[in-house]
């Protein structure tokens, strides 16, 4: 895995799946589906979205969870750590 030093910027388009995928987490407590990626951005299919959330992956901005279902936020686009604040 690429450290944030040795990580490959985002592309525009990667920038705002990752910002809308953080905005699906704070406003629904859950990971975006990949249907909601694909019809928020026009995909015709869900690989499409899964090429995002791959390169995503491999740039070190979130993980997968190991069943394939849901999604770890590591980054913002702009590389600051992802945090939530549990009141």
């Amino acid at each position: 895995r690429a450290t944030m030093s040795e990580a490959r910027p985002l592309t525009a388009r990667q920038a705002e799946i990752l910002a809308f995928c953080i905005q699906w987490l704070l406003d629904y407590h859950t990971t975006a589906p990949i249907r909601a990626i694909c019809a928020r951005f026009g995909f015709r299919s869900t690989n499409g979205a899964n090429d995002h959330l791959r390169a995503l992956e491999a740039k070190g901005f979130m993980r997968r969870h190991h069943d394939g279902n849901g999604l770890f936020i590591l980054r913002h686009p702009d590389g600051r750590p992802f945090e939530i604040t549990v009141k």
